[in-house]
């Protein structure tokens, strides 16, 4: 039930941005409104990094990931982001682009800062509030 819950969203997206990876570009689907490819690079990945991050945190095999949760699910962002865009070299009408890399790590920076400002801080000020 754990897996179900913690780990398969982490597992499912993964795959669901690998499958998006692999149509070949001349068989996209064409958007309505024009955002730029990064932009869709950035908020794919701070959804990735958002559930890996959810995913080692509720893990109890491994206390390193458990306690470093944050940079944990910012490194798996990195190294999927990276394995994502070489994976795309090979896919036809596709290209390993550079600065498609730097926005998916840029998409786990923002969500690394997102949730260390929701808990942490939350966390640390409610504590100062309450002495």
């Amino acid at each position: 039930m754990r897996f179900l819950k913690y780990h398969l969203p982490f597992w499912l997206f993964a795959a669901a941005i690998f499958a998006e990876s692999s149509i070949p570009g001349d068989r996209l689907p064409e958007i309505a409104f024009k955002v730029s490819d990064k932009v869709i690079h950035l908020a794919i990945f701070l959804v990735l990094y958002i559930v890996a991050a959810r995913m080692f945190s509720f893990q109890n095999k491994y206390t390193f990931l458990k306690k470093n949760f944050l940079i944990s699910a910012l490194v798996v962002t990195a190294i999927y982001g990276a394995a994502d865009e070489f994976h795309q070299f090979f896919v036809p009408n596709r290209s390993c682009d550079f600065f498609d890399f730097v926005f998916d790590v840029l998409g786990g920076i923002t969500g690394l800062i997102l949730l260390y400002y929701t808990f942490y801080k939350r966390k640390n000020n409610l504590v100062i509030q309450n002495d």
